[in-house]
């Protein structure tokens, strides 16, 4: 299905394993619209063996963002997932559902809940220092607004230097003969 994919295959693989700077990874994964970052990241998390839940936000009002993750994270109808007043709340939610399992966290689209509620960004912050970064819990922070995700790496960012890796994605050639993601540079574990 992926020509030329195996550098990135294998960088996604190594975050089940990788153990520095903990076993939680929070990795993010940008670029522009149609370069196949979603394709290859849900292909990967479904040929894993680790369970992974994938949401994509949506330009809604903050609670259904909240109410629709929750959702997919437990496999229920939206209607039987709780509402959550905050993102703390819900990250409070998350933690304690997965204590203890290997979970593969993709957040697509990101940009559109921070549009909603800038919040997400402090609360995931202290989700990820108080809970998953030392879980066995793959955080991945997706998007094609590359401004807006390549800001999440800046010092303005409440998760500056919380980035256990970070890549982003680039168009194929149609001949297939270059990846449409360069895992060399561009696959990088953050420094410890």
């Amino acid at each position: 299905m992926f020509i030329n994919r195996t550098q990135e295959l294998t960088f996604l693989s190594s975050l089940l394993t990788r153990e520095r700077p903990g076993p939680g990874q929070l990795v993010l994964l940008y670029g522009r619209r149609r370069v196949g970052k979603t394709a290859l990241l849900r292909y990967w998390a479904t040929q894993c063996g680790v369970a992974a839940t994938y949401w994509v936000a949506e330009r809604e009002l903050p609670t259904y963002q909240r109410r629709r993750f929750y959702a997919r994270l437990l496999g229920v109808p939206l209607e039987q997932a709780p509402i959550f007043a905050t993102w703390p709340d819900l990250w409070q939610a998350v933690a304690r559902h997965l204590e203890g399992r290997a979970h593969i966290i993709m957040l697509d689209e990101l940009p559109y809940a921070v549009e909603a509620d800038p919040t997400i960004l402090s609360a995931l912050q202290h989700a990820w220092d108080h809970h998953f970064q030392h879980a066995q819990v793959r955080i991945f922070l997706c998007g094609s607004q590359v401004h807006a995700m390549e800001t999440l790496l800046t010092g303005s960012s409440p998760l500056f230097g919380r980035m256990t890796g970070h890549t982003r994605a680039r168009a194929a050639s149609r001949s297939g003969a270059t990846t449409s993601m360069k895992a060399a540079p561009a696959f990088r574990p953050a420094p410890n």
